[in-house]
């Protein structure tokens, strides 16, 4: 035999010596603790793994004291039938309307019976501990602790003790919140909202005891969902309208009446007998008939559907299937001015008539063909965007400069339409600023000039390269700090595009003006057409070992291509 086992037995014979010593002590020391405390464990440890106990974190255990009621026998106004077992009763328990017995008596009672009143009146006059006199002393008992323990939940309890006034339960209690309750399968669904305060909604197992859940069958048909809720269904009654087939019903001569928008969704279609010569038809029904239920919306719709946007999308429909060209027409009209809904019931009646006028009148549209759409009208962006595309395609000068402009200032990016239109009119300053410079600043003047003034280094820049000047005052130079008054798309401050050291940035942007323009007869020749392009891929794999940038070509090779293709 088993540890369990064994206390299971031991606690099966209570009125041996052993427990009934035990008893006597446990009562009294319980009588000296406070109505609900907590235990350090479970008193009857058997008994706390049968409801579901733990021995883990998250699983606690309280003691509630709750006071035994009296030996009186629930009986309808205190008539007991039967000697000696209810002998010396002179008085009744409070029968709850709610509880089983309560709701058969008082659904029996009849309203002009005086000497039942006082037994209708049970549930004013008497007070909540007797109006659920149904339930047992240990449901009570785990309501009394799951209200002073409102964040824990009740899984469960048992009986300990009891002595001649009072009845002790522990309740085993579950922390919700604790993690070692939220991660096991087995006890994580009490974790749910809907488990909150079970015990007070007759959930527990005490609970559904008194709600007389536990019992199966036929006897037990007048307890589930609950009392009250088969009480009222019992109660209830429900008169159906008569309903019958629509076609039947005129197949007996019953008209029926068109549908109203002021008539009922569920009676849309009214039988009415059928007058002849003035008579009321033999065949006339004795009920109000009904055919189908209809929704609101289909009713707006079978009365929508007579209204010449109907016949307008009957008819597109039509040309639709009928013809493959109709067809096509009206999906490249749909396209192009509809937003390509093809569905014509999406449609205004204008957008429909206007397509089938073009239509009957000949008009056709080619699949390439695009409809024109309103004009718009261009923004700042856009008009400065198109400006800088136009001086890229008609200056090499200024297509250079902007691709180093952008690759100090615009992060790479050499396409107009994706900057700002504060970014391009930055750029503008800063040519009409160095271009200033130029035209007013003779090269001798420029070279006299402090080596760290900003006028000095803007105008070496836009006059020539570094190398055609003397390097003394070159080696003197810093990095110039006249930048345009923008700023990256973070606002932090534009990196300088010129380099005042021999061999720099500078000597690329303004050096050899010849190689410049070779380069640029090369560019344009390769943008030319894909043969042009294709004819320099060749020269350059098969004498430059694939070097594509004319750029890094010495003027000799460039100028051995362009007499070699006859590049203009």
């Amino acid at each position: 035999m088993g540890a369990y086992k064994y206390l299971e037995e031991m606690w099966r014979k209570k009125q041996s010596d052993v427990m009934r010593f035990l008893a006597r002590l446990r009562t009294w020391e319980y009588r000296q603790l406070p109505a609900v405390h907590r235990c350090n464990r479970p008193t009857r440890p058997d008994k706390a793994r049968k409801v579901g106990y733990k021995a883990k974190q998250g699983y606690l255990v309280y003691r509630v004291r709750v006071k035994r009621g009296d030996r009186k026998k629930r009986v309808a106004k205190g008539i007991v039938y039967g000697k000696p077992c209810g002998q010396g009763i002179n008085k009744w328990k409070a029968i709850s309307r709610l509880s089983p017995l309560g709701a058969i008596l008082y659904s029996l009672m009849p309203d002009n019976d005086d000497s039942l009143d006082s037994a209708k009146n049970i549930t004013s006059t008497s007070t909540p501990e007797e109006q659920q006199a149904v339930r047992n002393l240990r449901n009570i008992a785990e309501e009394r602790v799951g209200r002073k323990c409102g964040g824990l939940r009740v899984l469960n309890s048992y009986w300990v003790a009891q002595d001649a006034v009072h009845k002790w339960f522990e309740v085993v209690m579950v922390d919700p919140f604790h993690k070692c309750i939220r991660d096991d399968p087995r006890i994580n669904w009490i974790c749910k909202n809907v488990m909150k305060h079970r015990e007070l909604r007759g959930l527990t197992a005490a609970g559904r005891k008194a709600r007389g859940l536990l019992k199966k069958g036929k006897r037990a048909t007048k307890l589930r969902p609950s009392y009250r809720a088969a009480y009222r269904k019992h109660s209830l009654m429900r008169l159906r309208r008569f309903r019958c087939d629509r076609s039947r019903s005129e197949a007996r001569g019953w008209a029926f009446a068109p549908p109203s928008p002021w008539t009922d969704a569920g009676c849309s279609h009214i039988a009415v007998p059928t007058v002849v010569s003035g008579l009321e038809s033999p065949i006339s029904p004795k009920w109000r008939i009904s055919h189908r239920t209809q929704s609101r919306a289909q009713l707006n719709a079978s009365q929508g559907n007579n209204g010449p946007m109907a016949d307008l999308v009957a008819t597109v429909k039509e040309l639709q299937r009928a013809s493959p060209e109709a067809k096509e027409q009206w999906g490249l009209y749909c396209e192009a001015k509809g937003q390509g809904v093809r569905d014509p019931a999406k449609h205004e009646a204008g957008f429909i008539l206007t397509f089938l006028d073009q239509y009957n009148s000949g008009v056709r549209f080619n699949s390439g063909v695009r409809f024109e759409q309103e004009p718009r009208e261009p923004s700042g962006g856009e008009v400065l965007a198109d400006l800088f595309k136009e001086g890229q395609r008609r200056s090499s000068h200024w297509r250079t400069a902007w691709q180093y402009y952008c690759q100090h200032y615009g992060g790479g990016v050499n396409d107009p339409a994706k900057h700002e239109a504060h970014f391009l009119v930055a750029f503008m300053d800063f040519l009409g600023q160095h271009g200033h410079l130029a035209l007013t600043l003779p090269a001798p003047m420029a070279q006299s000039l402090p080596a760290h003034s900003s006028g000095a280094r803007s105008a070496w820049a836009v006059l020539g390269a570094p190398m055609a000047h003397p390097s003394a005052p070159m080696n003197s130079f810093q990095r110039p700090r006249a930048n345009p008054a923008v700023g990256n798309a973070v606002g932090t401050p534009m990196p300088d595009l010129y380099r005042g050291s021999v061999g720099g940035r500078a000597a690329v942007v303004a050096g050899d003006r010849g190689k410049d323009s070779l380069v640029t007869r090369i560019k344009s020749f390769q943008r030319s057409s894909p043969e042009s392009k294709e004819k320099w891929w060749v020269f350059c794999d098969s004498e430059l070992a694939g070097a594509r940038d004319p750029a890094r070509h010495e003027c000799s090779v460039l100028e051995l291509f362009i007499a070699t293709y006859q590049v203009p």
